[in-house]
C-alpha cells in the first residue's frame, strides 16, 4: 500500500508539473513514520532510548 501511495504521489507530481516535492515529502513521511515505529518497539522491549529521541 505504501508503494501505491508513492506511485500516486509521483503521478500527481507529473500531472501538475511540480519538481518532485510531493513525492519527496511522501517518501520522507513514510521513512520518519517507520523510524518512530522502530523507536516505539525498541522502548517496548526495554532498550534505553535517549530522551531527545523518545516519543
Amino acid at each position: 500500500m505504501v508503494l501505491v501511495v508513492i506511485i500516486l504521489a509521483n503521478v500527481v507530481v507529473q500531472i501538475l508539473g511540480l519538481s518532485g516535492t510531493v513525492t519527496y515529502a511522501t517518501v520522507l513521511f513514510y521513512i520518519m513514520n517507520e523510524g518512530v515505529s522502530i523507536m516505539e518497539n525498541l522502548a517496548a522491549v526495554g532498550v534505553l532510548i535517549p530522551k531527545a529521541l523518545a516519543v
